[in-house]
């Protein structure tokens, strides 16, 4: 068990550990948590003991990122474990034969000496010594070893299909990782131009990474829909396959460089766009190779010309008025930046 000593420098580890931690570490860590908390039920964290000794990163694979996502998803726990903050089983717990692991991993529950203990399905067993930190939805737990090491951090190729395609299987999914990121806003409207609906969910809104689009090159994924997919609107009559494929690029593009960054999905006359930002398309191009055929055709344009007025046209009406300037508001009012505009007609340019 662990004393409270001891968690408080587990704990002043792990913060200082965050602090040198670099963006890439970050950014996975941070898809794994949300996407386990996206499925709306309590999770618990298994942190063994040794997670925060220095590692050597020149001694890191090539795929270290999908290793890295894999085994942060499989060291996620669906539910909270019946064990008090000392580590100790409550009284008159009902345990689990088994529990999920937010990477689809089922993992042996049983209780040894009073402990609570799990076993991967490779054999390895992990206790655990205590809880330091807990709220409704999240509760971090020590344990003396860590579990799925022979599946994400062997030697060897990674042992099963890899990250993506075990998540993509799963039942226990969430519905939609890219909802998990956050800073989305929500809207739909009608074009001034020909009165067509159309449905915007946007990030453009948010000054970080407005910042990041328009530091980078904007790129936008058009999937193009067939007649029977959409309604009488030219909107998507389902968008379960639109949102797997959505997941699949962000889950392949977090393993990836350059950084790339959703920015907006828009739907509209049969179409439905995904926006991203990043440096170059390099890492856009080779998840959307390994993501495969879909349902709907996919093409790949490079955004060019006025990027700020797409951007603010990602944004509700209300908003841009609230946050423009005078100068802006007559610069808007003037070139009709502030008509609701889902993309463009102009200043495109194909990359495909």
């Amino acid at each position: 068990m662990l004393s409270d000593a001891d968690k408080k420098q587990y704990l002043k580890k792990g913060l200082e550990a965050f602090r040198n931690s670099g963006s890439d570490e970050v950014d996975i860590g941070r898809i794994a948590v949300l996407t386990a908390l996206e499925s709306g039920r309590a999770v618990t964290a298994l942190c063994p003991e040794d997670a925060y000794e220095e590692e050597d990163e020149e001694a890191r694979p090539v795929d270290w990122r999908e290793r890295y996502l894999g085994f942060a998803l499989d060291s996620l726990v669906f539910g909270e474990l019946p064990v008090d903050d000392s580590g100790k089983l409550l009284a008159g717990a009902e345990v689990r034969s088994e529990v999920m692991t937010a990477g689809g991993t089922p993992l042996g529950v049983t209780v040894e000496d009073g402990c609570l203990c799990l076993t991967d399905p490779f054999g390895a067993k992990a206790r655990v010594r205590g809880v330091v930190g807990r709220s409704p939805k999240f509760i971090q737990c020590v344990t003396d070893r860590s579990l799925m090491e022979e599946e994400w951090l062997g030697a060897g190729r990674v042992a099963s299909e890899g990250t993506v395609e075990r998540l993509t299987r799963s039942p226990r999914k969430p519905l939609s990782l890219s909802a998990a990121l956050g800073h989305w806003q929500e809207f739909e409207g009608r074009s001034k131009k020909d009165g067509s609906r159309f449905r915007i969910r946007s990030r453009a809104g948010y000054a970080p990474l407005r910042e990041f689009a328009l530091q980078n090159k904007l790129f936008r994924v058009s999937c193009t829909l067939p007649g029977d997919a959409v309604d009488g609107d030219g909107l998507p009559i389902s968008m379960s396959e639109l949102n797997r494929f959505e997941d699949e690029l962000l889950m392949r593009l977090v393993t990836m460089k350059p950084k790339t960054v959703p920015i907006a999905a828009v739907s509209q006359r049969g179409v439905h766009d995904l926006y991203y930002s990043a440096e170059h398309n390099g890492a856009l191009f080779a998840a959307l190779k390994a993501a495969g055929e879909r349902p709907f055709a996919v093409r790949t344009t490079h955004m060019v010309g006025d990027v700020p007025m797409l951007l603010d046209s990602f944004m509700p009406v209300e908003k841009r008025l609230k946050e423009a300037s005078a100068k802006d508001l007559v610069r808007g009012l003037m070139t009709g930046f502030l008509r609701v505009s889902p993309k463009p007609k102009s200043g495109e340019k194909r990359t495909d």
